[in-house]
Order: C-alpha cells, then sequence, then structure tokens
C-alpha cells in the first residue's frame, strides 16, 4: 500500500537485513512489478486496487512470487533464495498437496509446454479462482 507522497512503484529495504536477504526482497519486489505491469495488459478489468491484500489477485502474486524465485533457472542462480513464500502457505492444500506444491506444479508445466506468460497467467489466475476459499486463508 502506497502512503501519502511516496511513489507507487517504489519499497524499501530495511538496512538491517544481510546481502542475501536483501537480494531477495530486492527481486520479491521488482517480480511483482512485473508481474502487476503484465497483469495489467493481461486483465485490463481488474481494478488496480484488487492488487493489493486482502484480494484474490494480491494472494496470487504472493504465491507466484516465490515459485518464480525459485523454479526459475537463471534467476535462481543470481538470486539464491531461501524462501517460498508466507509461514502459513504450508499449512495449506489442494487436494492432497501443499499449496505452494500445487501451484509450482501448474507454473513449471506451463513454462516447460513453452506458453507465453500471458497464457500462464490466465491458467493461474483461473486456478485461483477455483481454489479461492483455501488462498484466503493466508
Amino acid at each position: 500500500m502506497c502512503h501519502k507522497g511516496i511513489s507507487p512503484y517504489s519499497f524499501c529495504v530495511g538496512y538491517k537485513v544481510n546481502t542475501a536477504q536483501a537480494r531477495e526482497i530486492i527481486a520479491h519486489e521488482i517480480i511483482h512489478f512485473l508481474w502487476f505491469k503484465k497483469w495489467k495488459e493481461v486483465f485490463p478489468e481488474i481494478p488496480i486496487d484488487q492488487y493489493e491484500s486482502p484480494h484474490l489477485t494480491w494472494r496470487l502474486s504472493e504465491i507466484i512470487d516465490p515459485i518464480i524465485l525459485q523454479c526459475h533457472p537463471i534467476i535462481k542462480s543470481l538470486i539464491q533464495p531461501t524462501g517460498w513464500g508466507y509461514n502459513s502457505f504450508k499449512e495449506l492444500k489442494i487436494g492432497d498437496i501443499g499449496m505452494t506444491e500445487y501451484f509450482v506444479k501448474i507454473y513449471t508445466k506451463c513454462v516447460e509446454e513453452g506458453q507465453s506468460f500471458e497464457k500462464i497467467l490466465k491458467t493461474l489466475w483461473k486456478e485461483a479462482q477455483e481454489n479461492k476459499e483455501i488462498l484466503e486463508r493466508f
């Protein structure tokens, strides 16, 4: 959420974090910027205020952001992420598997098939809508 006088395209990194933590935080936030830039192109009908908590659009971005950091080989080698998102993600299941693993499978399958990022967003959004009740638990 933006505070008065602060650009909506900014974020803060605490000065007490180490370099590895800062690198991961920065990469996470930059992915959000890129994600929502493309999101606006693909889903122009979804208002920008839906990009913030507690909306489903925001929840999906928080789930997928660490998946991109962890599953994209080049990004993973550069950033060396350690996190997989919120701790509450570990408790959530879709069917018999964890929520993160569920979305990892969808994302990696789309990438392996060579789908465009637009198509990946549409696939992920459909899955998020179908599992809205579960995603609303974090």
